[in-house]
C-alpha cells in the first residue's frame, strides 16, 4: 500500500478498516479537508463506466484483471483526464498544509504508540519511488515519504526529510499539470534539495 503504492493493498485495508472510520478518525484529529472519497476500485470503475455502462456490474476483481478499457489511446486519455480534473471524481482530497501537519504529528508520536510510530516511519522510509523528494539528496538525507499520482495531471510527494539540520516536513501537491512528468519530478526534487541546503545546519 505504501512502499509500492499498490491500489489493491489500499482497497484491502479500506475494506478491513472501513472508509467511514478512516474519515471519522481524520475529523477526530482535526482534519477538515483531508478525506478519502472512494476506493481505488470505485475510481477505476468510473473510468470503465464512462467508456461503456455495461462495466457498472463488473466486480472489483474483474476490473483489475482488465486493467484499462479497450479504447483508442486518445479516447482513453480523454476519459482519464475527465476524471482526474473533476473534484467530484477524486479518489481523495487534502491540502499541503493538512498533509504536512499529519506528518508532523506522526513525527512527534502524537498519532500512535512509540513502537507503532517507528513502524510507520520505517514503512515510509521504504518507499520504492525515489524520483521526487529524494531525487537529489540521497547521499545526505533519508526521506520517509509517500508519492501519489494520477499521471500526467496529478503528481504529489509528501514526506519527512531526515538530515543534519532536520527533520524537515514537506508536502508538494501538483494538480492540472500541463508539462511533462519528468519535469515535475525534477522540480519536486529541487524543492527538497533547496530545503536541505537552506536548513542544513539549522537545529531546533
Amino acid at each position: 500500500m505504501i512502499v509500492t503504492s499498490d491500489n489493491i493493498g489500499t482497497d484491502i485495508s479500506l475494506g478491513r478498516v472501513g472508509l467511514t472510520r478512516v474519515n471519522a478518525m481524520l475529523t477526530q484529529f482535526g482534519y477538515q479537508q483531508t478525506r478519502i472519497n472512494w476506493t481505488s476500485a470505485d475510481l477505476t470503475r468510473r473510468i470503465f463506466v464512462l467508456a461503456d455502462p455495461k462495466y457498472a456490474t463488473f466486480t472489483d476483481r474483474e476490473l483489475y484483471e482488465l486493467g484499462l478499457p479497450a479504447l483508442p489511446e486518445d479516447e482513453l486519455k480523454r476519459l482519464i483526464e475527465q476524471v482526474m480534473r473533476a473534484p467530484a471524481e477524486w479518489f481523495g482530497q487534502s491540502t499541503a498544509r493538512e498533509m504536512s501537519q499529519l506528518l508532523l504529528q506522526l513525527l512527534r508520536g502524537e498519532l500512535a504508540s512509540t513502537a507503532t510510530t517507528e513502524v510507520m516511519l520505517d514503512v515510509l522510509r521504504g518507499q520504492f519511488y525515489d524520483s521526487r523528494l529524494p531525487r537529489f539528496i540521497k547521499e545526505q538525507a533519508q526521506v520517509a515519504h509517500k508519492a501519489g499520482e494520477g499521471p500526467p495531471y496529478v503528481l504529489n510527494d509528501a514526506g519527512i526529510i531526515f538530515h543534519e539540520g532536520g527533520p524537515t516536513v514537506v508536502t508538494v501537491f501538483v494538480n492540472e499539470n500541463q508539462g511533462t512528468i519528468l519535469k515535475v519530478e525534477e522540480v519536486i526534487g529541487r524543492i527538497a534539495k533547496d530545503l536541505v541546503r537552506a536548513w542544513g545546519n539549522r537545529r531546533e
